[in-house]
């Protein structure tokens, strides 16, 4: 068996791959799509959604797929995710929400990105660690340091949006992304699935984007 070092190395050059292989995508479909950053918005919603798809066929594939909601009925979950759809209601009916292209932005930064990311490293990832090491307390730890890293892959969409230091922006976005990774991944060490973390997820990025 691999030690834990060198599986978590390959995880996270597998988390790289992923990343570039969503940049190399992104560039493609921004080949057929109009300019302006909401058009870019789209692509990047576009190209994460085909990478849920495909990771999700290839973990069904090899039997390694993981439930993104609860398997008997949880009250507590459905309540959660319906304070979660009301709270999404409510922000769009801020000013700022009430055209198309903030409906689409909303769903994009509150329902898909949650859905790939927590589906990949709440879900997937998770298991994988869960197999490395013995407390949960370690799990949570790398799993969050990863997803704060991850957000290193996300340079090419953000070079678009930033007149300053693209470096320090990045770092910024980094160190959020760790403290996103630690919150979520402590919620993920109480509950099963990776739906809750999700709901969770959306419901920090509609406050955050």
């Amino acid at each position: 068996m691999r030690r834990p070092a060198a599986a978590v190395a390959g995880i996270a050059a597998g988390l790289a791959g992923l990343q570039l292989i969503y940049t190399v995508l992104r560039r493609l479909l921004r080949l057929a799509a109009p300019e302006g950053l909401f058009a870019e918005s789209m692509v990047s919603m576009a190209a994460m959604l085909l990478l849920f798809a495909v990771l999700r066929w290839a973990a069904r594939r090899t039997g390694r797929d993981v439930t993104l909601l609860p398997g008997p009925p949880r009250p507590g979950f459905w309540a959660a995710a319906a304070g979660f759809g009301l709270l999404l209601a409510l922000t769009l009916l801020l000013p700022q929400n009430r055209s198309a292209q903030g409906l689409w932005l909303t769903v994009y930064g509150s329902i898909v990105t949650p859905l790939y990311e927590e589906y990949l490293f709440r879900g997937l990832i998770w298991r994988r660690l869960e197999k490395l090491f013995a407390g949960r307390a370690a799990v949570a730890a790398v799993n969050a340091v990863l997803f704060g890293l991850w957000h290193l892959g996300y340079a090419d969409g953000v070079a678009l949006r930033v007149d300053g230091e693209l470096g320090q922006v990045m770092f910024w976005k980094v160190l959020t992304g760790l403290a996103y990774g630690a919150v979520l991944a402590a919620v993920r060490c109480r509950v099963r699935c990776c739906g809750w973390t999700g709901l969770l997820h959306g419901a920090m990025n509609l406050f955050g984007r």
